[in-house]
């Protein structure tokens, strides 16, 4: 789900830039003046790598929470002829290999709540970036410098 999560990122990133393109051609100054795009493009770009990294951050973590199992070694060693052809025939007759399965430390749980702790907070904060850049290109139309002023701090 995490790498999913930040190839969506990436996307919803690309896809903004290009509607932003797209909008800002039917400014009526489009061409003619200078349009202050730069910071808050910079902004987003720098909330939706704060989120694209707690995905990696939750990637590592499930990625270790698989490891516990013995599905994730039996999958990984599979490939050797010699260990695929144990594994197979375990399957087949139910043997029990004894691999053992790993437990949570106090560590470990600690570790597991911050990070989906930090996942949460940077998906909204993410999603509030988005909505506060609109903003911002809805004050670019409307000529409101408070709109705008108020948006870069938000972003900031």
């Amino acid at each position: 789900m995490a790498v999913l999560n930040f190839l969506l990122t990436i996307a919803a990133v690309i896809a903004v830039l290009y509607i932003t393109g797209k909008v800002m051609k039917r400014h009526p100054y489009y061409g003619k003046a200078n349009m202050p795009l730069g910071a808050p493009k910079t902004l987003l770009v720098l909330v939706a790598s704060m989120f694209a990294l707690t995905c990696v951050w939750q990637f590592a973590l499930e990625t270790l929470d698989e490891m516990r199992t013995p599905d994730f070694w039996i999958g990984m060693f599979g490939a050797d002829p010699v260990l695929s052809d144990v594994f197979q025939t375990a399957d087949e007759y139910d043997v029990d290999l004894g691999i053992p399965t790993g437990e949570y430390g106090k560590d470990a749980l600690i570790m597991i709540s911050k990070v989906m702790e930090s996942f949460a907070t940077a998906f909204w904060l993410s999603m509030a970036g988005l909505v506060v850049y609109a903003a911002y290109i809805l004050g670019l139309f409307k000529r409101s410098r408070v709109t705008l002023y108020a948006s870069l701090i938000a972003l900031g």
